[in-house]
């Protein structure tokens, strides 16, 4: 039914940890689904044999050898069989509310008469985790009551997961990859397209907190901010495609919420309808405060 598919960063220290992590974890989703690591970095084919997943070396990259979300999408709509693609950033732990949801919108999608399209998104919650996961019995149940407890929910202008029909997105710009705003432009254009949905209240997506300092040229080591990487010409370029601050869509501005019975929200929804003033309000705002360079 679905495909998960990734670009890993090199298996190294801290990162190499949250990576097993994150890739173990969607090995364990039952029903299984087709895994694909791509990238040429070290440690990823040897990641996708530990986990017995499948691999991709080929990727487009930058001048600055970042690689390019076009080409990602592209081949991922060519190389997979599945009708529905979910990428993943490889630091993302998926917990077993996840197909329920996914499942829940074929089965929703399935009965309409046009062709399903739609974007589902969730906010991350973020935890501190430093060591490699046991994956015991009840390790899932655990890990997301703690999410949810400590509520360190990232802010809603970005999402680390997003669930799709092939073909969705037939031309994508060529977004470098880790360099923010290619997100917001993906919320943005399913919107255009269809639905954007939101998962945050029935899908836990466990981020693992880490440093910010593989990117070159830019900050100290163990910078624990992401704010830096926008400042680079690869995110000043990346806002640019974007359409500048003033399109950058958020989860705020869904077309549809999933609540805990699996239902899906209209728009027009009170609580909805607060959300989508509330992201428009912010994007006027950022547009006027902070100009595109």
């Amino acid at each position: 039914m679905l495909t998960i598919f990734s670009i890993p960063k090199t298996f190294a220290g801290h990162i190499g940890i949250i990576q097993d992590n994150a890739i173990g974890s969607w090995a364990r989703l039952d029903p299984s689904c087709d895994i694909v690591l791509v990238g040429d970095d070290p440690g990823v084919a040897e990641a996708a044999a530990r986990h017995k997943v499948r691999h991709e070396p080929h990727i487009e990259r930058n001048e600055f050898g970042t690689p390019v979300i076009a080409d990602l999408f592209a081949r991922m709509d060519a190389l997979t069989r599945h009708p529905l693609l979910a990428f993943v950033n490889a630091d993302i732990i998926l917990l077993d509310d996840f197909l329920p949801a996914v499942q829940a919108i074929a089965r929703a999608t399935a009965a309409a008469s046009a062709p399903a399209r739609f974007l589902a998104v969730a906010s991350r919650f973020n935890c501190r985790i430093d060591a490699p996961l046991a994956f015991e019995p009840g390790w899932q149940a655990r890990l997301r009551a703690r999410a949810r407890k400590e509520n360190r929910m990232y802010p809603a202008g970005g999402s680390d997961l997003f669930v799709y029909p092939r073909g969705l997105f037939a031309a994508v710009p060529p977004f470098a990859i880790g360099r923010g705003y290619w997100d917001n432009w993906l919320m943005r254009e399913a919107r255009r397209r269809g639905d954007l949905i939101d998962l945050t209240a029935v899908v836990t997506a466990v981020h693992h907190f880490h440093g910010y300092d593989t990117v070159a040229g830019l900050p100290p080591a163990g910078a624990a901010s992401d704010r830096h990487v926008y400042e680079t010409q690869e995110g000043r370029r990346n806002l640019a495609l974007a359409g500048g601050r003033a399109r950058l869509y958020t989860v705020y501005d869904s077309t549809k919420i999933m609540s805990k019975n699996k239902g899906l929200h209209s728009r027009w929804h009170p609580v909805h309808v607060r959300r989508q003033v509330k992201a428009v309000l912010r994007r006027q705002i950022k547009s006027r405060l902070v100009p595109v360079k």
